[in-house]
């Protein structure tokens, strides 16, 4: 992904949201009160995930951006005609729009979709309320990343319209994960590359049990401190405690059909990345063990 992007007009970027609704099921991940819980703390939620994970969150996003443009660059790599196209992502549950703007930073084409027209708001606004250094990586960026409110169980975008796809921290939240990422394989052209970050349980039993113990305490009481929204934080708190990792990621991803499964983890297990191939008839675009030699991670 070393290209060299032109300077953007900032005032002329401009992104799109499409609305939508959702059926009310409140006991269903992707229903109207979750829909409306993210709604409500998306204008604080940047800074939550900052203080909440003491300033790594930023860091996991660019290790997840990184990890989708290193996988696909390898592929186009090998097709002459694509060496001088930009990389066409989708974000999933973009949120407010974290990684899709990384990705952009590094010369991707992005689409960011999520089901939370609040969140989608607070991303498309990120060009104008930036710190300075978003402002540092934005003048890198050739394209504005574009924002499309929909179902990720029902994408509304044509068969292999994308290189690679990438979701963080979305997966857990929606209903049917198996359905999702089978639309998720459909959208990405064959042999292209899904990236899913999420929480994950550290491997050290006192690690492990302090982080439990955050989640459950402090990251609550944190939402209603900083979002001003206890009972949002006390959802996400339990949906991270009954996750299962990335054990279950990977299980998910062989379900839905991938190939080439492979896992890493960040911050002692705090996070992980996992990373995935849609099937085509030549599976190895590019070999697996310069990943796992830059990562020290076994397949």
């Amino acid at each position: 992904m070393s290209r060299k992007p032109n300077m953007p007009n900032m005032n002329r970027m401009q992104t799109r949201t499409i609305s939508c609704s959702f059926a009310k099921d409140f006991k269903a991940p992707e229903s109207e009160k979750i829909r409306e819980t993210f709604d409500g703390i998306a204008e604080k939620y940047d800074l939550a995930n900052v203080l909440c994970s003491f300033g790594l969150s930023a860091y996991w996003t660019r290790s997840a951006a990184r990890a989708v443009i290193d996988s696909a660059s390898c592929k186009t790599k090998q097709q002459k005609s694509c060496e001088k196209q930009p990389l066409k992502i989708l974000d999933l549950a973009c949120g407010t729009g974290q990684v899709s703007y990384a990705l952009a930073s590094l010369g991707a084409k992005v689409v960011g979709s999520d089901f939370s027209e609040g969140m989608l708001n607070k991303a498309k606004n990120r060009l104008n309320k930036k710190s300075a250094f978003e402002r540092k990586s934005l003048k890198k960026m050739r394209y504005a990343p574009e924002f499309v409110c929909a179902n990720a169980e029902n994408l509304p975008f044509e068969d292999n319209s994308f290189d690679a796809a990438v979701t963080a921290y979305g997966l857990r939240n929606m209903k049917n994960r198996i359905q999702a990422l089978k639309e998720l394989k459909r959208v990405i052209k064959p042999g292209g590359t899904a990236v899913i970050l999420d929480f994950d349980n550290p491997q050290n039993n006192f690690l492990r049990s302090l982080y439990r113990a955050y989640n459950r305490i402090v990251l609550p009481s944190a939402g209603m401190i900083i979002a001003k929204n206890k009972e949002a934080y006390a959802y996400l708190a339990h949906s991270i405690s009954t996750w299962g990792g990335r054990k279950e990621v990977c299980s998910l991803l062989h379900g839905a059909g991938f190939k080439q499964i492979e896992s890493r983890t960040e911050t002692f297990g705090a996070v992980s990345i996992c990373r995935a191939k849609a099937p085509e008839k030549t599976d190895d675009y590019c070999s697996n063990a310069n990943y796992h030699k830059r990562t020290g991670n076994k397949k």
